[in-house]
Parts: C-alpha cells; sequence; structure tokens
C-alpha cells in the first residue's frame, strides 16, 4: 500500500475518535464511531491481517453502532399523556408540533432528546401508565390545587400542569429549569407501582 495513503488512515483515526468524543448529539458521536471503526479495519487490512478486519469491521462497527443506535434511539424518547377529553380545550392533533407542546418540544429539543405525545381517552389508564413507567409525564390544564399567588396577592395557577412520574428526578430537573417561569406548573406524581 502507499505509504502517503497509509499514514492519512492512521493519521484519521485518532482525529475520528476524538470527534466521537467531543459530540454532544449521540446520533452523531455515533456516526463518528461507525467511521472510526471502518478506518480501523482498514489499516488492519491494509497491513495484512483480513480475520482482524472483518471482525473489526462486523463486530466493532457494524454491530456496535447498531446496538448503541438501539439504545440511545429508545432512551432519548420522552413519553408524555395528553387526555384527549379536556373539554375545556381545543383537541391538539396529537403530534409534538402542535402549539400547545411547543414549550414542551423545546425544552425536551435544546437537550437533545425526542417528544412523544400518547394519547389517551381514560384519565385512570392514563395515570396508571404514569405510575407503571409506561409514560414519563401527564401534560393538561391546571387543577385548582396548583395555586400559586402572584404579585397582587391573588391566586392564580398557571395555564397548563406537567405531572412527572416519582422515579424520573432527572426529567424532573430538566423540566423545572425549563419552566422556572411558572407558565408550566411542573409536579411529581405518586411513586411507581410494581408490575
Amino acid at each position: 500500500m502507499n505509504p502517503v495513503l497509509m499514514i492519512g488512515l492512521v493519521a484519521l483515526l485518532p482525529l475520528t475518535a476524538l470527534v466521537t468524543v467531543i459530540q454532544k448529539r449521540p446520533f452523531y458521536a455515533l456516526i463518528s464511531r461507525g467511521i472510526m471503526g471502518t478506518v480501523a479495519a482498514l489499516i488492519y487490512a491494509a497491513m495484512g491481517a483480513p480475520d482482524v478486519a472483518l471482525t473489526e469491521a462486523l463486530m466493532g462497527t457494524l454491530l456496535t453502532v447498531l446496538l448503541y443506535l438501539i439504545a440511545v434511539r429508545s432512551s432519548m424518547v420522552v413519553q408524555i399523556g395528553w387526555l384527549e377529553t379536556h373539554e375545556s380545550l381545543p383537541v391538539p392533533n396529537g403530534s409534538a408540533c402542535d402549539p400547545l407542546f411547543e414549550p414542551i418540544r423545546r425544552c425536551c429539543h435544546s437537550h437533545y432528546l425526542e417528544l412523544e405525545i400518547v394519547r389517551f381517552t381514560d384519565k385512570s389508564t392514563m395515570n396508571q401508565a404514569l405510575r407503571r413507567g409506561h409514560i414519563h409525564a401527564v401534560f393538561g390544564p391546571s387543577e385548582s390545587d396548583h395555586e400559586k399567588e402572584n404579585t397582587d396577592g391573588e391566586s392564580t395557577s398557571p395555564p397548563y400542569v406537567l405531572r412527572l412520574a416519582q422515579h424520573d428526578r432527572s426529567l424532573t430537573r430538566l423540566f423545572q429549569s425549563c419552566f422556572s417561569d411558572g407558565r408550566i406548573d411542573v409536579v411529581k406524581s405518586a411513586g411507581r407501582e410494581k408490575g
């Protein structure tokens, strides 16, 4: 193999490793990890070790990236329940693009999370899904028990409440920091059920 090409491949390996480490978005880190594994496989093949190159290509690159992709995809989605029977509100179209969910979507996007709206027709089913950990939070209109006092001493409540599962401490901190202005009240629900 051409020595200049070999030096270029060898120099590309630490560069792609550095790019992998400094990425903030997990999907971009996976792409650069795949490139790093491909470069390593090419180096092994050029050095006369086709068995090691094949192992690196299949196990180190393909399988690793695929497994991490599945894990990252499932862990980067926030599922929020919405009760469709709120008579006082216009029914959203159920997508995260609806203007009603825009503040939550922006908060999730700023932390590299995807937002998924799960629609429910029954309040008890929705609350049970929250307690069992099938969804991360419930979003809906404010109820009277979440009232706050404004600067005039009058009792007001934010128009919406985001009720998070008790076990999701990191999401609670994330949403509390996003909605510290009081537009959306962030509260914790009861503990997680077994089963």
